[in-house]
């Protein structure tokens, strides 16, 4: 669980840039649930855009949550120091160029607050 995975923060495809810093469908999927809402006016672009990252942040945490609370014996999170730029594209070879990587924040959170249950694996005998 890295930070840049989650809640990780929203992207702009290359080939998409040409409308501005935005993705169309986030804005307009932003621009709907206001409309639903009965919220108006309707967020301009930007506005859209920014509501749309922070609903994109809340829905991977609930998805974390699901995870977490549904395990029945052994919940195992972890965060390498370095890690691939997509885990997709992740082969295990050597040839992978890993980068350095910041763990999600909600693990020095839990590792503060559970302390009893850290498991450090450079710590473990060979």
């Amino acid at each position: 669980l890295h930070e840049d995975t989650l809640p990780g923060s929203p992207w702009v495809p290359t080939a998409a840039q040409f409308l501005g810093d935005f993705t169309l469908a986030e804005v307009a999927r932003a621009q709907i649930r206001a409309s639903l809402h009965q919220r108006f006016p309707l967020p301009m672009a930007m506005e859209a855009w920014e509501q749309a990252g922070h609903l994109k942040t809340a829905e991977e945490f609930r998805l974390l949550y699901v995870a977490m609370t549904r395990a029945k014996r052994l919940l195992w999170m972890s965060a390498a120091q370095k890690g691939p730029f997509r885990w997709n594209t992740f082969s295990g070879h050597s040839s992978d160029n890993l980068q350095q990587k910041k763990p999600c924040p909600v693990l020095p959170a839990l590792k503060s607050r559970f302390p009893q249950s850290v498991v450090s694996l450079s710590a473990m005998p060979h």
